[in-house]
């Protein structure tokens, strides 16, 4: 997990300084870098929601499992904590909405 993260910061670094560090020769070309920067930022807001709802998911969804193989009648207490763990995903879109909508 650790090497991940580490992965995930030193790509954001290498795509982050080269953004920054760009020539621009043109209005346009600033324009066009922006909205790359938006789209970026939106992939990252839902890759990052998506992969911490599905890891989420799995641990609630195991934990489930067990609890209903023990004691039937925490079955619905278990669908909505896993409702609520997918909501996370949901909330990354919202964001990445928000991120393309802005000018």
């Amino acid at each position: 997990m650790k090497k991940l993260v580490l992965v995930m910061v030193m790509m954001l670094g290498i795509f982050g300084t080269s953004m920054i560090f760009a020539e621009t020769a043109d209005a346009e070309t600033a324009q066009n870098t922006a909205k790359a920067a938006q789209y970026l930022a939106a992939a990252i807001a839902i890759a990052f929601a998506t992969f911490a709802s599905g890891l989420a998911i799995g641990k609630i969804g195991s934990s489930a499992m067990g609890a209903l193989s023990e004691r039937p009648e925490v079955g619905g207490m278990a669908l909505v904590i896993t409702a609520l763990a997918e909501g996370v995903s949901l909330w990354g879109f919202l964001i990445a909405f928000f991120i393309l909508q802005a000018k």
